[in-house]
C-alpha cells in the first residue's frame, strides 16, 4: 500500500526503472522504484525527497547557472 501527496492510500505494484539526469558534472543514471497500477498515477516517492526535476536537465543547467571561462 502506498500513499500519494493527498495522503490517499492505494495498492500499487513496485517496478524498477531508471532515468537520465544531466548536471553540470555530466549525465548520471538514477535508478529508482516506482509504484503504479491500473487507474493509478505512477508515483516516484524518492524523486521528491531527492528534489529531482521532472525533466532530464538539472535546475542549474535549465537556469543557465554554469561557470563562464
Amino acid at each position: 500500500m502506498v500513499s500519494n501527496a493527498n495522503s490517499s492510500r492505494t495498492y500499487a505494484t513496485p517496478k524498477k526503472l531508471s532515468r537520465k539526469l544531466t548536471t553540470l558534472f555530466g549525465t548520471v543514471m538514477a535508478n529508482r522504484i516506482t509504484y503504479g497500477g491500473r487507474k493509478i498515477n505512477t508515483l516516484f516517492p524518492l524523486d521528491g525527497e531527492f528534489n529531482l526535476p521532472a525533466q532530464q536537465y538539472s535546475r542549474g543547467l535549465r537556469q543557465g547557472c554554469y561557470p563562464c571561462d
